[in-house]
Formats: structure tokens, C-alpha cells, sequence
């Protein structure tokens, strides 16, 4: 029992998501960090492998060449910083948000190490009937939870999918232990 108030045993006070953080952040650095030398391929009028901009491209270079190199080259500093600090802020919302999945997974048919195969089990039909329902497998991608697709008892495919008449079953990932820490994607299929 945990007393009101406190977090439940395992839980943290704030997601530890977006995942994987490491590759979000590289990639968005990256794409600001070019920046600078995306600006001078710009202004030299440099977008040969789109023959529809070309007139875009001049008139871009035209204008680029009537402005103050060092105040272009301040404006785009600034750009990047104000694109990097909305980054970091939305991650800190994301993970500040209240909203916690309070759904129980359902049964775990099989297992190994820290992936499960869950069973949405038979469906309740529109009219009320039960069916065993012709089996679905749904592979969420490698860097989604699984529950992306079970998010409440009122947006869940999954339930959707079994008051359809069908059979769904869920493969999660889990967080990667030992053992998937060094597994390839050939190792995952």
C-alpha cells in the first residue's frame, strides 16, 4: 500500500522519456550544428538538385547578399539557441506531465528476458457476444513503449481491435537489460 501522496514502489515523479533521449538530443544537435554551413550553401544560390527552386535560390541569394553577413550570422545563432532551449523545454514538459497509464497490462502469455507478449484475450463484440476472433500480432517499433497503442480504456487500439471480434496480442519490448544491451536489430526479429 502506498500512502497518499507518494509514488508507487518503481515509479519516478516525472517520465523518464522522450527515448531514446541520447538520440533525440544528438539528432536535433545536429541538425541546428549544420546550420551554419547549410546558411552558405544558401547564399552562394547552391540548390542545383532542385531544378524547380532555382529562381527561389537566386532570389534567396539575392537577398542574403543585401543583408549584414554579421548580423545574418547573429540572427541564425540566435534561431538555433531559441530552437534548443524550446527542445529542452518540451522534453521537461513531457516528463513534468501528470498524466500517468493507470491500465493493468494484461496477461503475459510468454516471455524472454524483458519481452512479453500480452494478450488482449477474446473480444466483446457490439452485441455483447464474446469472441475468440482470429489472432493479431501488433509489433510496436523498438523505440515506443508498447502501451503507445493501449493508452486508456478509451484510446486503445488494442481494445479496439479485440471489440472487433479479433484476437490482438501485444509484443513489449520492456526496458532492455544485461542481455538486450548489446542485441542488433537482427537479434530483435
Amino acid at each position: 500500500m502506498t500512502a497518499p501522496g507518494a509514488m508507487p514502489k518503481g515509479q519516478h515523479p516525472h517520465r523518464l522519456g522522450p527515448r531514446p533521449l541520447p538520440l533525440h538530443l544528438a539528432a536535433a544537435a545536429s541538425a541546428w550544428m549544420s546550420a551554419p554551413g547549410g546558411s552558405q550553401m544558401l547564399k552562394s544560390g547552391s540548390l542545383d538538385w532542385r531544378p524547380e527552386l532555382a529562381a527561389a535560390a537566386r532570389e534567396l541569394k539575392q537577398s542574403l547578399q543585401a543583408s549584414d553577413p554579421k548580423a545574418f550570422d547573429l540572427a541564425l545563432q540566435g534561431e538555433v539557441r531559441r530552437r534548443f532551449y524550446d527542445f529542452i523545454s518540451g522534453i521537461l514538459a513531457y516528463r513534468h506531465h501528470p498524466y500517468r497509464r493507470t491500465l493493468a497490462d494484461p496477461p503475459t502469455v510468454w516471455s524472454e528476458g524483458s519481452i512479453r507478449l500480452l494478450d488482449y484475450g477474446p473480444g466483446q463484440t457490439s452485441d455483447g457476444q464474446t469472441s475468440e476472433g482470429l489472432p493479431i500480432l501488433v509489433v510496436p517499433s523498438l523505440i515506443n513503449r508498447a502501451y503507445i497503442v493501449d493508452l486508456s480504456a478509451r484510446k486503445s487500439l488494442m481494445r479496439y481491435l479485440a471489440s472487433q471480434g479479433l484476437r490482438p496480442f501485444l509484443v513489449d519490448w520492456g526496458w532492455p537489460g544485461k542481455r538486450e544491451h548489446k542485441f542488433t536489430l537482427g537479434d530483435y526479429i
